[in-house]
């Protein structure tokens, strides 16, 4: 089986420019670098933040900038940083360089330990599961029903969704897209109708197994104020992993 934790700790220090250890460690670390080419297509911008493990890792190409956020933060922890007055504070500064907070999102992977769900518990008899591969799902382009399971990105192609289907009317549909090469992020639609009864977790379970299945390490991004989309994170096996901000130019 994959390791979740080391193929985690790769993919975000080649995209922030250090190394695995610094990763690990619970030092604060500043760097002037370029985004990486390999870099998820999620991770937009030039200049990065990530929080994890009671610690700030920053990044951008300007070495000015660098400069005054190790100044700021070099002793500061992680575990305030979203608090409304630091970033108005970090999004007054970053106008400096001509630049602004574009987004502020945390992240979920796979806890160790999960539990294989070969098939949702169904509400009714009729209630089946539906896989679909990469050429099938171009279909779906145009329907408003799966704008968040869906991507449709060149750059981040759609690579596998499974649906629950009640006599060929799908309920709800959780899609992974190739964000990078070992790491697939998730997303997940479900009808109106239909929601409120658990469908959100089983899909996003069923979908996290296979891609666990298949040597990739699936991972989950929502919104700090999403509070739904995280307990249907926690309710499919995942834990929070890290959180990232990432600033863009005007």
């Amino acid at each position: 089986m994959i390791n979740i934790k080391e193929t985690v700790a790769l993919q975000l220090a080649s995209e922030m420019g250090c190394s695995v250890s610094d990763i690990l460690n619970s030092e604060n670390i500043f760097i002037c670098q370029k985004k990486a080419a390999n870099s998820r297509v999620t991770m937009v911008g030039e200049t990065h933040l990530i929080c994890l493990n009671n610690k700030i890792i920053f990044r951008s190409n300007d070495q000015k900038l660098v400069d005054w956020m190790e100044t700021y933060y070099e002793k500061k922890h992680n575990e305030w940083f979203s608090d409304f007055s630091n970033l108005k504070k970090l999004d007054m500064e970053l106008q400096k360089y001509g630049q602004c907070i574009q987004n502020f999102h945390p992240f979920f992977v796979p806890r160790s330990k999960h539990v294989l769900l070969s098939e949702p518990p169904a509400l009714t008899e009729n209630l089946k599961t539906h896989w679909y591969k990469e050429n099938e799902l171009a279909q779906f382009k145009n329907d408003s029903r799966f704008q968040e399971a869906l991507a449709f990105n060149q750059h981040a192609p759609d690579k596998l969704a499974v649906t629950i289907e009640n006599k060929q009317t799908i309920l709800g549909m959780a899609a992974a897209s190739m964000d990078s090469v070992k790491m697939w992020q998730i997303g997940i639609d479900v009808l109106p109708e239909y929601r409120g009864h658990g469908l959100a977790a089983k899909l996003v379970t069923l979908l996290k197994d296979r891609l666990l299945e298949l040597g990739i390490v699936p991972y989950y991004g929502t919104e700090l104020s999403h509070t739904r989309s995280m307990q249907v994170a926690i309710a499919a096996g995942f834990t929070f992993a890290w959180s990232e901000l990432a600033a863009k130019k005007f």
